[in-house]
Parts: structure tokens; sequence; C-alpha cells
């Protein structure tokens, strides 16, 4: 996902821990430029592609982020773009909307 912001972002940033698994943000392609915001005033903007992903804890987990960067983050784009199923609650709720639907116009 392509990404703005005027702080300079990190390439490789845990974002959370939840248990055993930590989720990284990884970012390439950083780009900075100088943009003129409303007042006419010059500020800098950085451009960038963003993808996270998450991984089982492990020891020197950034280490092997480090080295296999370009995979993880290739895999990462991938899985963003294939459509995710939705969870078991988010079927029910539509599934009792629907029988709900169906009762009323009855």
């Amino acid at each position: 996902m392509q990404v703005k912001g005027h702080k300079k972002p990190k390439k490789i940033e845990l974002r959370q821990q939840n248990g055993k698994i930590k989720e990284y943000f990884l970012r390439d392609n950083i780009i900075q430029e100088e943009i003129e915001n409303q007042e006419g005033n010059l500020i800098t903007q950085y451009m960038y592609d963003e993808v996270k992903i998450e991984l089982v804890n492990r020891n020197n987990l950034e280490i092997f982020i480090k080295d296999n960067f370009t995979k993880l983050f290739e895999k990462a784009i991938i899985k963003e773009d294939e459509p995710t199923q939705p969870k078991l609650e988010e079927r029910l709720e539509a599934l009792e909307s629907m029988e709900l639907e169906r009762l009323m116009s009855q």
C-alpha cells in the first residue's frame, strides 16, 4: 500500500506484540520530497510502500527480517491482494440479518 507521511519512516518497525506473535510494518521505496503546504511553506513529505507482517517470536527475529526483507515484503503484498475470508462471527451476523429480513418480509 502506498503511504504518505511527514515523519521519516523506519524500514522495519515493530508495531505490536500479542503473545508469541509480533506484528511488523515493512517499508520500501522510501522517497523524500519537499512540498508546499497551504500557507506556502516548504515541508518534507515521505512517500513509501508499506506492508504488515505477523511472525512468530523467536531468537534473532529482526536479523531474519533484515536478511529476508525482499521475500517477506513480496509475500505480504501477495497476501494483501488475496480476498479475506469473513470470521465466523461476521458470517453468523450476516446469516441472522438475512433470516430477520426474510421473516419480516412475509
